[in-house]
């Protein structure tokens, strides 16, 4: 019988970059099919709907480099290929090298920074609107 087990592996999918546009998303799944193959050592593999969402978000033609995967492998031999969730960081907002290094050193500026931007709010009389008379008149 098999073993049962649970690993985390960073698969390179930059081969699937050296076929033809069209078919570059299917190529990154023969890899990924062939390395639980390989690693798992069985011939069931069965990949999971987020790993399939991840790797067709961008189309075709634009498949990611790199992906990092759980093998999961059960009692009756069959290894799953699922997703890892990981902490996606918040980009930083567009700001100079020197201000960002300050930011990483002293969060509380990054505070103060997007508390200073002035908060800017239309006034009514601004905006034309259907219920003026004036401009009833005009058209």
């Amino acid at each position: 019988m098999s073993e049962e087990f649970e690993r985390i592996y960073n698969v390179n999918l930059g081969k699937a970059w050296l076929v033809p546009r069209q078919k570059r998303t299917n190529k990154a799944i023969n890899i990924l099919r062939k390395f639980a193959k390989r690693h798992g050592r069985t011939e069931e593999v069965k990949i999971s709907t987020d790993v399939s969402e991840f790797l067709w978000k961008r189309g075709k033609r634009h498949p990611p480099r790199k992906i990092q995967i759980k093998l999961i492998k059960n009692k009756e031999g069959v290894v799953t290929i699922s997703n890892i969730e990981s902490k996606k960081t918040i980009p930083k907002e567009k700001l100079s090298k020197k201000e960002n290094k300050i930011i990483d050193i002293n969060p509380e500026l990054k505070e103060e920074k997007t508390s200073a931007l002035p908060e800017v709010e239309e006034s009514k009389e601004d905006k034309p609107s259907d219920n003026n008379p004036e401009l009833k008149e005009e058209k």
